[in-house]
């Protein structure tokens, strides 16, 4: 076969300077580009150096103690650091690190001790909200899993995979503690907010307010229109309470929805059946309780259903019962109205 006469020519092409393009011809770039090329650089970082924070300039503010930085550490290398590098200012003598096993939560505690003489120092991984024993870390993780729409679930499958402590297992201290805070900057900022209309409006307090009024049409009711129902139940190895909120529209139309549900395992003594059930009334008592703070509703139809006869007498009757059963209607009456406690069927 002849060869053939066509000349492949190299592929002409115009090199921008910002490239690293090496060649066989030309392995090096001109000393002029890459001296641009590093001015450039310079004075223009890329996307991800103005996304990222300097870490130097991070840890730089903790002289004036100004910000704050939670970082993922592998313990063994700072113990490593503090056997190695750090000393004892009474002999002068090693440092050696353990962890304490009084954790809460995310928070660590460490101890310091000197290989040779007594001296210890004892000191944690997170900082704690004035007058409590809870770790900021861990109102800072619970805050982090309600943003992203997840719960202690999630969390707890994320510090296994990471290999961290576990986290709280009570989210409703630290919640408490987020809506507190939510509330203070939502009354500031309106409040801000109004003194700047009145402001605009040359000193007025006379503003009209825009109120949206098509919630009857999404079906929102009246508040005369909501009810709980709160169901209690029990078994030989469990006992529970779950809170349903039901709504009626102007049309008819009915929605039920779960508000909260709570679970207990029965003691290992064994207990009779009715006490169970009433233990389970107990429950459904402090659900309701807290969650009729929550909703904050003027009034509100409530019922509470129980398939325990026993229970309905133990709730309406006014005698005298055993210490046990005394200290637990004591405190169902306290959080709830005695004709509210109704009998449902067991196969209902």
């Amino acid at each position: 076969m002849p060869r053939s006469r066509k000349v492949f020519k190299k592929r002409k092409g115009t090199f921008f300077k910002g490239r690293n393009i090496t060649s066989s011809s030309n392995s090096t770039l001109d000393a002029d580009v890459s001296n641009n090329d590093i001015k450039t650089d310079i004075k223009n970082p890329c996307a991800k150096e103005r996304k990222i924070p300097d870490l130097n300039a991070s840890f730089s503010t903790f002289e004036g103690n100004i910000g704050v930085i939670n970082a993922i550490m592998n313990l063994n290398i700072l113990s490593f650091v503090f056997k190695n590098d750090v000393r004892c200012k009474k002999c002068d003598n090693g440092m050696d690190m353990q962890v304490l096993k009084n954790n809460s939560g995310l928070a660590i505690s460490f101890v310091l001790k000197c290989c040779v003489c007594p001296y210890r120092v004892e000191f944690s991984s997170s900082d704690y909200h004035e007058g409590t024993q809870r770790a900021t870390v861990n109102t800072r993780y619970v805050y982090a899993m309600r943003s992203i729409g997840r719960g202690a679930e999630a969390g707890r499958m994320f510090c296994a995979l990471m290999n961290l402590p576990q986290p709280p297992t009570r989210f409703a201290p630290y919640n408490k503690r987020l809506l507190n805070a939510v509330k203070l900057v939502s009354e500031e900022t309106m409040q801000k907010a109004t003194q700047e209309a009145v402001l605009e409006n040359g000193s007025n307090n006379n503003i009209a307010v825009a109120v949206d009024g098509t919630w009857q049409k999404r079906g929102v009711m009246e508040e005369s229109n909501l009810s709980i129902h709160t169901f209690v139940d029990a078994s030989k190895t469990a006992y529970a309470a779950c809170i349903f909120l039901r709504s009626e529209s102007c049309r008819g139309s009915v929605t039920v929805q779960l508000l909260q549900a709570r679970s207990r395992i029965a003691p290992m003594k064994t207990i009779t059946i009715p006490r169970l059930e009433l233990m389970a009334a107990v429950i459904g008592a402090r659900l309701f309780s807290s969650m009729k703070q929550s909703l904050k509703l003027p009034y509100m139809k409530t019922y509470f259903w129980t398939d325990s006869s026993t229970v309905l007498t133990w709730i309406t009757r006014r005698e005298q019962w055993s210490v046990f059963v005394a200290n637990r209607i004591s405190e169902i009456r306290k959080l709830t109205t005695s004709e509210d406690w109704l009998h449902i069927s067991t196969d209902q």
